[in-house]
């Protein structure tokens, strides 16, 4: 079996794992006669999520590193309601954390060439963050850009604890996938928003993308017949996990 072949088997099984799917037994034993050790490490990588998503969330006593991720400009370059929150948090754990580099994270994404990054250092530094402690990371396009380029500032920076600023669900992706490096003695989320469903959408991308960054060849795209199931029951709460993984 090719190997893009093998890799699209471990995706199949962890969108199954999403939708809590009967199926995904037998998912993960095709993968299992193609691969044994492929099989071992997809199936490690979405029960550390499964982990990592029932985490309570909540402030750190300390950190090296704040990074904030980015969300969407308005088509004029301005910073959403939303990403205000998300820095206005920041901003109160950088005045707590007076040692902590603060990483802001994220590109031009959609129909502005401005960067969410040097949008967001810009209302830092008006909620009286010093420029010099923040650090500019204006490439990412999507979650696992943030981390992959976040952890190379993180190295440079010689963090070994994190703070990850965002909002639900999306804070539990980027937490995972930065833990999943295994780069740090510490991740810690904090939360700039309510409580939102963990939705089993939003697991199917949290696991699409720790398998990514696990070194797994894999397509955004869901087949249609798994297109169909998520669409059936989207908004739906997946915080209690299921395991019926063999």
């Amino acid at each position: 079996m090719a190997p893009g072949a093998v890799d699209a088997l471990a995706f199949r099984a962890a969108m199954l794992r999403a939708l809590c799917s009967a199926d995904e037994a037998g998912a993960w034993l095709r993968l299992r006669s193609a691969s044994e050790s492929i099989a071992d490490l997809a199936l490690s990588t979405v029960q550390a999520v499964d982990e990592y998503a029932v985490e309570q969330r909540g402030a750190s006593d300390g950190a090296d590193l704040i990074m904030v991720l980015g969300f969407r400009l308005t088509n004029d370059g301005r910073a959403s309601q939303r990403l205000l929150r998300r820095l206005e948090v920041t901003s109160r754990l950088a005045t707590d954390l007076p040692d902590a580099k603060v990483l802001v994270s994220g590109g031009a994404v959609g129909l502005t060439a401005v960067s969410e990054a040097s949008v967001m250092a810009r209302r830092l530094r008006q909620l009286g963050v010093a420029s010099e402690r923040v650090l500019i990371e204006r490439h990412s396009r999507d979650t696992l850009e943030n981390i992959q380029y976040g952890r190379q500032f993180a190295a440079d920076e010689n963090a070994r604890s994190v703070i990850v600023v965002s909002d639900e669900p999306h804070l539990t992706r980027a937490t995972s996938l930065l833990r999943l490096t295994g780069e740090f003695e510490k991740v810690s989320p904090v939360s700039s928003a309510p409580h939102r469903a963990f939705t089993a959408v939003e697991r199917s991308a949290t696991y699409r993308d720790a398998l990514r960054l696990r070194g797994f060849r894999l397509h955004a795209e869901r087949t249609p017949d798994l297109e169909a199931r998520f669409v059936e029951i989207d908004g739906v709460d997946a915080s209690v996990t299921c395991d019926t993984a063999q």
